[in-house]
């Protein structure tokens, strides 16, 4: 004779032991994506501390080269003659000596003043193009600049940027073109070649960028007189000028330089007002 099964209920202290690792798990998971959480602010708590120490870096770097500009001008307005080439000197400010270069505008080529040969050799040498589309492009910027239809006063750059709205210069062209040009000089038609950075001088050697360096090496170097005999006389030629680029640059802890730079007119004399400042410019660069 068979014996039925009885049925018998589970045992309560193993399903209370199976809870109890299933809580276990679930604290355990809590407690790691706690750690998790924790772990990520922590990481972006230190991003942002070293955001902002970097910002601060920048701008006390850039208040440092400001101030050093600010004394090289003091200096300027009462030196018994005002430079006419490129100088670069020590300042010494708040402790820190900082380099001021000071380059007078007679050395960049001027937008509102350069002839089709010169912007033809800008737009050659700096810009890439071929000649076949420099020398159009070149003559485009000239009358740009030229009479009004309506009869009213000439059309003028009033600032570098004004490039883009001339149709032919795009703003990679711009970019490369950017950096050796003018709008607040005085209309000159060529470039003091004392007065130029190496990039200008390539285009006044019509791309000999040895010929550059080595004008720009004998200036820099104090040497009395540079052979300028192989520049282009309708390219390099320029004096004297009451408007000046100075700028400075101060290292960063990042290994990058902060720098400040003033667009300035010189006052005549030292009543008044002693200069004004036509722009400003600021920003970290790699060098």
């Amino acid at each position: 004779m068979s014996r039925s099964r009885q049925y018998s209920p589970p045992d309560s202290r193993g399903r209370r032991g199976a809870d109890r690792g299933m809580a276990l798990i679930a604290v355990l998971w809590v407690l790691a994506a706690f750690g998790v959480l924790v772990a990520s602010l922590g990481y972006s708590v230190r991003q942002q501390a070293r955001l902002v120490a970097g910002e601060r870096d920048a701008v006390v770097a850039q208040a440092l080269a400001d101030g050093a500009i600010q004394l090289a001008l003091q200096q300027l307005q009462v030196a018994r003659s005002r430079p006419t080439a490129l100088t670069r000197s020590p300042v010494e400010f708040a402790g820190h000596a900082i380099t001021v270069t000071l380059q007078p505008l007679s050395g960049l080529i001027d937008l509102n003043g350069a002839q089709p040969p010169l912007l033809a050799a800008l737009l050659q040498v700096a810009g890439g193009l071929p000649p076949g589309a420099a020398e159009p492009l070149a003559q485009q910027l000239v009358e740009w600049r030229g009479a009004r239809p309506d009869g009213g006063a000439p059309w003028h750059f009033e600032a570098v940027e004004d490039l883009l709205l001339v149709p032919g210069i795009d703003y990679p062209l711009y970019e490369r073109l950017r950096p050796l040009l003018t709008a607040d000089g005085e209309s000159q038609a060529g470039v003091a070649p004392l007065a130029a950075l190496p990039d200008v001088l390539a285009v006044l050697t019509q791309g000999d960028a040895a010929r550059a360096g080595q004008i720009a090496a004998a200036r820099d170097s104090g040497q009395p007189g540079v052979d300028l005999t192989t520049l282009d006389p309708q390219f390099a030629q320029g004096g004297s000028t009451s408007r000046y680029r100075i700028w400075a640059e101060v290292p960063l802890n990042t290994g990058k330089m902060a720098y400040f730079a003033r667009t300035v007119l010189l006052s005549p004399n030292t009543v008044g007002v002693p200069w004004r400042t036509l722009h400003t410019e600021r920003g970290i660069t790699t060098r």
